[in-house]
């Protein structure tokens, strides 16, 4: 019998946001799709496989933000500390 062991990364950034990423991955990803775990590395495209457009107007339809596609590449806890700068900006 093989043993294989997961190494997982580390996700300390997503745990500082906990909420904010509930509320992001809700908003934008597919029931379907929720992944069980989201490492600080992790894109949103290494959680979900909507295309860029459509992702771009998720994000503008839950935020009212209209970001960059490059912004998509970002990781995830960068994208919603982008997401949380604007918001608050907006205000």
């Amino acid at each position: 019998m093989n043993n294989i062991t997961f190494k997982f990364e580390s996700n300390s950034e997503i745990k500082k946001r906990k909420e904010v990423v509930q509320k992001f991955v809700d908003s934008l990803i597919d029931l379907e799709e929720k992944p069980l775990f989201i490492s600080d590395e992790a894109t949103i495209f290494d959680i979900c496989s909507d295309d860029s457009s459509t992702l771009l107007l998720r994000i503008f339809n839950s935020y009212g933000i209209q970001i960059q596609e490059e912004q998509l590449t970002l990781k995830i806890w960068e994208l919603i500390d982008v997401l949380q700068a604007e918001l608050i900006r907006l205000k």
